[in-house]
């Protein structure tokens, strides 16, 4: 895949307000990962560390980029349950202290959720650019926290992951209705392991 521009020069602020978060990403792998507090899917938050463990040495990075689009009553629990997040602060916050995560957060932005997301959240922002060049040349709309874009040293998008994978996808997500039961698919790993042998082969191909 291509994109028109380098996803590592579009300006983006860190969590805590600095500029040009994205330029120390510049020459490296990454995987952006669309990131909140207490849902569902944070979880993943381990395994994904456990990926940045595995190849941080080899040049690879991963970012960690907080949105609200997915989160609220029924998606987001306990403190977050009503409203989601705030800000990026938040969701670092979170993982800090629940998966001790080491990666990097940006601020908090708007990613590109489906419209049905955007009405039931009431959030008609505008897309940040960065989701806008992740999802260009993709006739989807992102199906919620924690999907995966894995980008290659030249910025450019090379493999989008779907949002539950890194959980064991009928067990996580099909009974606590994050998403529904949908036949097996070959090119969609069902498994925890399944997808973090894919994500890593990726990964593997581009370091």
């Amino acid at each position: 895949m291509s994109t028109s521009k380098s996803v590592y020069d579009i300006p983006l602020q860190s969590w805590d307000g600095q500029d040009g978060f994205m330029e120390k990403y510049k020459g490296k792998v990454s995987l952006v990962v669309n990131v909140t507090a207490d849902c569902g899917n944070s979880p993943q938050y381990e395994s994904l560390e456990k990926i940045y463990n595995k190849y941080k040495d080899q040049g690879f990075e991963i970012i960690a980029v907080p949105t609200n689009d997915f989160c609220g009553p029924g998606i987001t629990y306990n403190e977050f349950s009503d409203n989601g997040i705030s800000c990026g602060l938040e969701a670092r916050n979170y993982a800090l202290t629940n998966y001790n995560v080491s990666y990097d957060f940006s601020e908090m932005v708007v990613s590109k959720p489906h419209e049905t997301w955007r009405e039931k959240r009431n959030n008609f922002g505008e897309t940040h650019e960065l989701y806008e060049v992740l999802t260009e040349e993709s006739v989807e709309t992102m199906g919620g926290n924690f999907e995966k874009f894995l980008v290659g040293r030249d910025g450019q998008l090379v493999k989008r992951f779907h949002n539950y994978m890194l959980l064991d996808y009928y067990k996580d997500n099909v009974e606590t209705g994050l998403v529904e039961e949908m036949p097996h698919q070959e090119s969609v790993p069902l498994t925890k392991q399944e997808a973090y042998d894919l994500i890593c082969l990726e990964i593997e191909k581009l370091l």
